[in-house]
């Protein structure tokens, strides 16, 4: 994407002044297309856009997306990675992950994951990935975490849902969000027959979210994040009993 100089020249988050680094962007986009075992199946991409501000943070410069390989429930693709420096003279120097350098490993029976670490990593770098996802079913949405172990700047999620599916939506967040709902219209192909249907396409936004940090005693610290959920509820399909 285009980088903005003045984030390259940031020093440091304005709402976090001790943070190593900093998450500037992270925009998730998830619709329905055609899918192989079912009608539908979920596509999902991921834009994420991390600043380094000190040594502390070089961490985040190593990245696993992990995914359910297993009867290939689902496949990422479309992996794609960049590091932005700034060089003496104050030109924007890009320098691309090369695809021989991201990896895929078995994690477990179920899973899988794609690896990789960015170069020319420095404080003051940009470091920004995206990525691909699509899952073989139409029910199974993941939360949207708008909160990590850094501070967020922008946290913006789309999700767009057939007219054929009714989901319970659960906000589980302290934070202020912003929400808006809109119409489409898409088409699908069916057994050679393009069927027209409406979409309803909601998008959800945070900005300015601290970070999550570990603490003793503390559960699972998903449970505490910012997020927000669906949950199916019915299935209308037309002709048919909901």
């Amino acid at each position: 994407g285009k980088i903005d100089k003045a984030d390259l020249e940031m020093k440091e988050c304005e709402f976090d002044k001790s943070a190593e680094a900093m998450i500037l962007v992270e925009k998730g986009e998830l619709d329905y297309q055609r899918g192989l075992k079912y009608d539908f199946a979920l596509h999902k991409t991921v834009r994420r856009r991390i600043k380094i501000f000190n040594e502390k943070g070089f961490n985040n410069a190593d990245i696993k997306i992990k995914y359910t390989s297993d009867l290939n429930f689902e496949k990422l693709f479309d992996v794609d990675a960049v590091t932005y420096n700034l060089d003496a003279s104050g030109k924007i120097i890009e320098t691309k992950v090369d695809k021989k350098s991201i990896f895929r490993q078995k994690v477990d029976e179920d899973h899988s994951a794609v690896t990789f670490t960015f170069p020319e990593v420095k404080i003051g770098s940009i470091l920004e990935f995206r990525y691909t996802v699509i899952r073989e079913a139409f029910s199974l949405i993941e939360p949207w975490f708008f909160q990590d172990d850094i501070p967020t700047r922008v946290s913006v999620y789309s999700i767009s849902f057939p007219e054929y599916f009714r989901f319970v939506t659960n906000s589980r967040t302290t934070l202020p969000i912003e929400s808006k709902k809109d119409e489409s219209q898409r088409t699908i192909s069916f057994s050679g027959e393009s069927i027209r249907y409406r979409s309803d396409d909601y998008q959800y936004k945070m900005k300015n979210v601290p970070a999550l940090k570990d603490e003793p005693y503390m559960g699972s610290k998903r449970d505490y994040s910012q997020r927000i959920e669906f949950q199916l509820s019915e299935i209308d399909y037309p002709n048919r009993p909901p």
